[in-house]
């Protein structure tokens, strides 16, 4: 069972109870559901912090002809 890597290592010491794991992880301990619930709620948390625009255009004042010009000399090489 993988997580997602900013999430860090699984807890070492769980439980022997077998329950369904949050996000569809399948089944293990307690410990680990409980880890893993802490996890998407902090994941969850974070991105409620962020705006997102659902607009693919720049926020005014925004110049990106540096950022264009690096991106073709990448793209080119």
């Amino acid at each position: 069972m993988s997580f997602p890597a900013h999430w860090g290592q699984p807890p070492l010491a769980q439980t022997r109870d077998l329950v369904e794991l949050p996000g569809g992880y399948g089944r293990g301990s307690g410990t680990l559901a409980r880890w893993i619930e802490e996890k998407m709620t902090q994941d969850a948390d974070e991105d409620t912090a962020v705006e997102w625009s659902e607009s693919y255009a720049p926020a005014p004042g925004v110049r990106l002809g540096g950022a264009i010009s690096l991106l073709r000399d990448a793209i080119s090489l």
